[in-house]
């Protein structure tokens, strides 16, 4: 007979119950319930987790990043490929790759970027140069986003990993000056995107502005189970009155560009603050075991990762 095995829990449940318990309240207390079942529907991913620390071995782990890397470097061929089929990409006609949404594509090459990053500084690839090309293509693809909070998280990402390898103030001073010199080189929608973050008048910080104030409202208005999962854009606008923004070019108030508003604003701020509690503590395990693993061991890079993942979610 084969041995039955126990289940392994990793060290999250409180929090992770908190937010599935809390998610499901408010999905009870919504006044339209119905809308928000892909909310529940999306919780049969957390069981990725158990599945990793139960049935995947360190060398299974390492083949994963390495086939989820490759992946997004086929997904930053599609986003190229689709350049020069295209001839141009605007604020208005973005590329979005295999997926949906520019935010969902950008998302995902950011964490690959980062990932890729990370296992360089920490991991002993075999061919360093496949990798490093790779990555370039992956970095090519995300500055095609034209996404500037996806830029800024993945620099900031970028420094994390430098520090975690070289704490050191030269580390910033060479971030610095690499960073400059890409914006110097980069073409000029690029360098128009990053200029504009600090324009008043632009669309997207206007309308990132407005979510935010019209978000506040929905949490001052329901503290405790939110406005209902999936309801956010249903409700917009009885948060904010200006009825002329729903033909303003690029404002779109489907989410609220911040996971934590966005969670205490469609559940709740108990949700919000177990969602918080999830994440401070996936960054901190990541972190301990970074700290305990020997630098000569290619898994500390998975640690590192995933510490430095959290991070870059928050900011993006």
């Amino acid at each position: 007979p084969i041995p039955s095995r126990r289940l392994w829990f990793p060290p999250i449940p409180a929090p992770l119950i908190f937010f599935m318990l809390l998610t499901a309240t408010s999905l009870a207390f919504s006044p339209e319930p119905y809308l928000g079942r892909a909310a529940l529907s999306k919780f049969w991913l957390f069981a990725i987790i158990l599945l990793v620390v139960n049935v995947f071995t360190r060398e299974h782990v390492i083949q994963s990043y390495v086939g989820l890397f490759g992946l997004s470097v086929m997904a930053a061929l599609l986003v190229i490929g689709q350049f020069l089929v295209v001839g141009k990409v605007s604020v208005e006609t973005r590329l979005t790759g295999f997926m949906g949404h520019w935010m969902t594509l950008s998302g995902e090459l950011m964490l690959a970027f980062v990932a890729g990053t990370g296992c360089i500084l920490f991991g002993r690839p075999r061919r360093p140069w496949l990798r490093l090309t790779g990555l370039a293509l992956v970095g090519v693809a995300l500055s095609m986003t034209l996404t500037r909070s996806v830029w800024l998280a993945t620099l900031l990402g970028i420094i994390v990993l430098l520090l975690m390898r070289h704490f050191h103030w030269k580390t910033f001073a060479v971030a610095g000056l690499a960073t400059g010199l890409l914006a110097i080189a980069a073409p000029d929608i690029i360098q128009k995107r990053i200029v504009s973050m600090w324009d008043a008048s632009d669309p997207s910080n206007y309308a990132r502005l407005a979510i935010w104030t019209a978000g506040r409202g929905m949490v001052e208005a329901h503290p405790w189970f939110g406005v209902g999962p999936q309801r956010v854009s249903r409700v917009f606008y009885d948060y904010h009155p200006i009825q002329s923004d729903r033909n303003r070019s690029g404002f779109y108030p489907v989410h609220m560009h911040n996971n934590l508003l966005q969670f205490a604003a469609e559940r709740g701020i108990p949700c919000a603050l177990a969602w918080l509690w999830l994440m401070v503590k996936l960054a901190g395990d990541h972190w301990i075991r970074f700290r305990k693993t020997p630098a000569t061991d290619e898994i500390r890079a998975v640690s590192a990762v995933g510490f430095a993942a959290v991070v870059v979610l928050f900011v993006a």
